[in-house]
């Protein structure tokens, strides 16, 4: 399980209700990139106070606003359902994926390879 905590929101989808002319001052967007090839299971974020959007789905990933004045709750994210969401593979899953089960935990110069 991946989680990720910024104040800043990382992209621009959960600011709605707040002055546009301010996103800037309050999101990276560049972040989205980053979203997009990590894939964290969840990108936590307050700074929006305003905001009437609260989440937000950036590929794999769920951009959650926990800012207390938006949300009017303190957010508690159900890990548990996060972890079972069909995902992409990514990272070492990807190259255990291609390597099959039998050569988990072995490296190039171990015998047998």
């Amino acid at each position: 399980m991946v989680v990720v905590m910024t104040h800043y929101a990382p992209t621009y989808r959960t600011l709605q209700g707040e002055r546009e002319r301010i996103w800037p001052e309050m999101a990276c967007r560049a972040f989205e990139a980053v979203i997009l090839e990590h894939a964290p299971h969840l990108w936590l974020h307050g700074h929006a106070h305003n905001a009437s959007v609260l989440e937000a789905q950036i590929g794999d990933t769920l951009v959650v606003n926990v800012s207390l004045p938006a949300r009017k709750a303190i957010y508690v994210a159900d890990v548990a359902e996060l972890a079972r969401r069909k995902r992409r593979p990514r990272g070492l899953e990807v190259f255990i994926g291609a390597h099959g089960q039998r050569e988990r935990g072995r490296c190039a110069g171990d015998p047998g390879l």
